[in-house]
């Protein structure tokens, strides 16, 4: 079976990481990631340290690394792409599964994923997302959304067996918080290309350009794979930034990333660098 990675852009989210609301929810997976990338983006507050105090205190059963952002270049606006590429560049996985800091998924979605990734053509599959609140309450203004209705409105779809809308090409955008797709695909588009920054500040382009390397794409349906998303309640409590991801500033403090072989990272537009701040193994308890 495929290898997954669950990657995860953050910053200045504390006290989010301190509820465990993701954690916990990649802790009762029934089927376990393969390992856990957090790339933290110039952080003001303890988010690494806060991270790291969960899980030295109830352990994983699987790795977790934590990157620390360290050259990003000036952008039009605030976008989670720096962070993104970072973890994507960093996953050792067969699978990118991009799940955002304030997401929680059911616990059968990292055996699902891997099933239907077994199963489908070359894909790229969006989780369609619940919005919440932290007592985990549908919020009333989210209640009746259902992207199925937005995509039929948009352009043919069509069903596809496992609890899957198979979308048509012009509305393959990234809109969200929860996609999987092979990393080896990923890597041929270079992951978020930064000059297509717009809706939801990032590369709005994102699923287009997956596309266009032969990848069709899905919407999940099902229950079993529907996140839980806490979206702007969290930041209305918690965070004094509404944006919770603002400007990265700075200039470069370390190398540019190498390419890693044919292909790999090519584009010129990625201008970034981390380094490993935290490694820990996955339990043997």
């Amino acid at each position: 079976m495929p290898t997954i990675s669950v990657v995860v852009p953050t910053r200045n989210r504390a006290a989010l990481w301190q509820s465990a609301w993701l954690l916990d929810s990649l802790r009762n997976q029934t089927d376990q990631p393969d390992e856990l990338v957090v790339a933290v983006d110039h952080t003001e507050d303890d988010t690494p340290d806060v991270i790291a105090a969960d899980i030295h205190a109830r352990p994983t059963r699987f790795p977790v690394r934590i990157l620390e952002v360290l050259a990003p270049r000036a952008l039009p606006m605030p976008a989670s792409g720096i962070p993104d590429n970072c973890a994507f560049h960093a996953a050792t996985g067969d699978i990118i599964l991009h799940v955002d800091d304030d997401i929680s998924l059911p616990p059968d979605f990292c055996r699902r994923t891997r099933l239907l990734f077994d199963d489908l053509p070359p894909a790229v599959i969006w989780a369609q997302l619940q919005f919440v609140d932290v007592q985990r309450h549908v919020l009333p203004s989210f209640a009746g959304v259902d992207m199925r209705t937005s995509l039929a409105a948009k352009g043919r779809w069509q069903r596809h067996p496992g609890g899957l809308i198979q979308m048509p090409q012009r509305v393959q955008v990234h809109w969200g918080a929860v996609f999987t797709v092979c990393a080896r695909d990923l890597r041929k588009i270079g992951g978020h290309n930064l000059g297509h920054c717009g809706w939801h500040n990032t590369d709005t382009r994102l699923g287009n350009r997956l596309a266009r390397t032969g990848l069709s794409s899905y919407l999940t349906t099902l229950p079993s794979t529907t996140a839980l998303h806490l979206g702007q309640t969290w930041y209305a409590q918690h965070v004094r930034d509404p944006l919770a991801i603002r400007y990265s500033q700075g200039t470069s403090t370390g190398p540019r990333i190498a390419n890693g072989g044919p292909d790999f990272w090519r584009s010129s537009w990625f201008d970034t660098a981390y380094r490993l701040t935290l490694n820990i193994p996955s339990s043997t308890l």
